[in-house]
């Protein structure tokens, strides 16, 4: 049986290897010619593939005990997550001071177009 691996370029798999899925996808788009979700399946595939057939020789199986643990949960509510924002976007301080002076602004605006005019 063939390893998922073997049918990726040596460059592609050492940068896997290395944790590096995004350099890997580049790498792979540049050396077979194809696009970015062609590429990225690929990478998909093959990460999957390898991941399942690894056995972890370094740990005993425990009687009674899943194969598998549970992913990671991250927790719901985020101090650095708010809905509606994009990713690393800050959310703006709310502030009614801007809006006085927006107003007071514009009330001097409209006075002296009037005056003058």
């Amino acid at each position: 049986m063939a390893k998922p691996l073997d049918s990726l370029p040596p460059n592609v798999v050492e940068a896997l290897r290395r944790g590096d899925k995004i350099g890997a996808i580049k790498l792979l788009r540049e050396v077979a010619r194809v696009g970015l979700a062609e590429a990225k399946n690929a990478i998909d595939t093959a990460n999957r593939q390898s991941a399942t057939h690894k056995p972890d020789h370094n740990k005993p199986a425990a009687a009674g005990t899943p194969p598998h643990s549970p992913p990671h949960q991250v927790p719901a509510a985020s101090t650095l997550y708010s809905p509606g924002l994009s990713p690393g976007e800050v959310p703006r301080a709310s502030s009614g001071a801007r809006f006085v002076v927006l107003l007071i602004v514009a009330v001097i605006a409209i006075l002296l177009f009037w005056k003058l005019g």
